[in-house]
């Protein structure tokens, strides 16, 4: 779901194994933002978990406002919030 000003809306639902998330990502979520690379980040499934990992993006990503390294998968949690650039 994106956060806006005055509510939110659904933007995709994570399925299969792999989801890539990012500006130009026609096979995952794309999020048509200029802050967002255009492969930001990929979510993929591990066992009954999501994780999330940014794969080098130009702006970052955030878990509930902690910084994420690059290519380092997190675990993402019911309730999370996971920001991806500005």
């Amino acid at each position: 779901q994106e956060i806006l000003d005055k509510g939110g809306r659904e933007i995709g639902r994570l399925r299969g194994l792999r989801m890539p998330i990012g500006r130009e990502c026609p096979d995952g979520i794309t999020i048509g933002t200029q802050g967002i690379s255009r492969s930001h980040g990929l979510f993929s499934q591990a066992k009954n978990h999501w994780m999330y990992r940014d794969t080098g993006s130009t702006n970052g990503s955030w878990i509930n406002g902690q910084k994420l390294e690059p290519e380092v998968p997190r675990i993402v949690r019911p309730g999370d919030t996971l920001q991806l650039g500005d």
